[in-house]
């Protein structure tokens, strides 16, 4: 893909609507804890998202 225009980001359980780019680009290796890809039908059940291909649902260690 050229772009990411039809994946859905979701960061520790947050769907990422704006500025994910930069939400992204924060992520280092000592905070990143895995990836999972995930198709659109899984993005309908269980986040009721529609227009996108691929969900991406990545978590981080949160700091507080």
């Amino acid at each position: 893909m050229d772009n990411d225009s039809s994946i859905q980001y979701i960061l520790n359980s947050k769907i990422l609507t704006e500025d994910f780019e930069g939400k992204l680009a924060l992520i280092d290796d000592k905070d990143f804890k895995g990836i999972q890809i995930i198709n659109k039908e899984q993005l309908l059940k269980d986040y009721n998202i529609t227009g996108m291909d691929y969900g991406a649902i990545i978590t981080t260690i949160v700091k507080r």
